[in-house]
């Protein structure tokens, strides 16, 4: 076989490689990024709850100070 042909399809067969890799890690990151995604909505929600409870709190401090005036 020709050198340069046989090089070339060594090339070929790297480069086929190399995008199958890509591939795989791009499906690997795409699961974390919808992973992490789903965690962010968790900690806003959680975020909103802890915030609201703090206003209760707070508004609830506030209220029993009026009271004790």
């Amino acid at each position: 076989m020709n050198p340069k042909i046989a090089r070339l399809k060594a090339l070929v067969t790297q480069l086929i490689a190399r995008l199958e890799h890509e591939k795989a890690e791009n499906r690997r990151l795409s699961s974390l990024l919808t992973t992490r995604d789903a965690e962010l909505v968790q900690a806003k929600k959680r975020f909103e709850e802890l915030r609201r409870n703090a206003e209760a709190l707070a508004s609830s401090l506030n209220h029993n100070n009026d009271t004790l005036l």
